[in-house]
């Protein structure tokens, strides 16, 4: 007999989408605020804007694949 399992829903945030969009939001903070600090360091501070616009674009992504809240 083969076991078939439904598809997982996630509930709360806690798909791989919210996740990849909540620690690489964290990240790029990080970074646009080390940059801040720093001078304001221009190109520290794009580089964190660049890595939040690659975390939406890869939560985009995981959301289209069927791996968010969203069924």
């Amino acid at each position: 007999m083969s076991s078939v399992y439904p598809p997982e829903k996630y509930h709360d945030g806690r798909s791989p989408s919210a996740w990849t969009v909540s620690i690489g939001g964290m990240v790029a903070g990080l970074v646009i605020a080390i940059g801040a600090v720093l001078g304001p360091n221009w190109p520290t501070i794009f580089v964190g804007v660049g890595l939040f616009v690659i975390a939406g674009i890869i939560a985009m992504v995981l959301s289209r694949r069927g791996l968010s809240n969203r069924t």
